[in-house]
């Protein structure tokens, strides 16, 4: 089974990467792991969202994917907004239906590190 046809947007993964200036003060930026990667963004459901606030996190969406790598706490960039990855969960393929990872996720306002 191909859902292919489902990712009707698309995403940039990122990940907050650590660097030294010439002075040796540190700065954090967001370093893209990808771009244009299809995906689809749904609200949350409220089963999801109560799950995980029993480990007090925030969770306002789930985003289907095909990517692979992502770590909880990268970012995504994805129709001009910001999502925080809280969980990463890998559907393995059955049978005829391809593997694809759910993001677990909280829509930020603030973008910046």
């Amino acid at each position: 089974m191909n859902f292919s046809h489902l990712l009707n947007q698309t995403m940039t993964p990122q990940r907050l990467q650590s660097t030294r200036d010439a002075a040796g003060g540190a700065s954090q930026t967001w370093t893209n792991l990808g771009q244009a990667i299809p995906c689809r963004i749904e609200d949350a459901s409220s089963d999801v969202v109560e799950r995980f606030a029993m480990q007090s996190l925030t969770v306002t969406h789930r985003i289907f994917s095909r990517f692979t790598g992502l770590l909880a706490g990268d970012r995504i960039s994805a129709e001009g907004r910001f999502f925080l990855a809280h969980a990463i969960q890998v559907r393995r393929a059955i049978g005829a239906m391809s593997e694809f990872t759910v993001i677990i996720a909280e829509e930020v306002r603030n973008a910046n590190p």
